[in-house]
């Protein structure tokens, strides 16, 4: 998994893109400084990549569908792109 923090001010996003089935870049932001930074990048690399990678390990490349996720309203956005991608991806696929 590769990270990258982004510099605009804003509140403190965590965004994870994936780039393949195996691969996934984690975008974040932090307060301004060295010190910040720092924190930021130990958050990630002892507390989110863990946690990421344990999930992907436990999904074991099984479809996210069949998973039978818990879906919460926060996840409202996201399951909207996901279903959307998927229509897409069907379009594509018969076309």
């Amino acid at each position: 998994m590769s990270y990258t923090a982004l510099v605009p001010e804003m509140g403190s996003p965590h965004i994870l893109t994936p780039e393949s089935q195996g691969a996934t870049h984690y975008f974040f932001t932090h307060e301004p400084g060295a010190e910040a930074e720092a924190m930021a990048r130990r958050v990630f690399l002892e507390e989110d990549e863990p946690m990421v990678a344990a999930q992907a390990e436990a999904m074991a490349g099984a479809d996210f569908w069949d998973l039978r996720p818990v879906i919460l309203p926060s996840d409202a956005a996201a399951i909207r792109a996901r279903r959307r991608l998927m229509q897409m991806r069907k379009a594509e696929a018969t076309a």
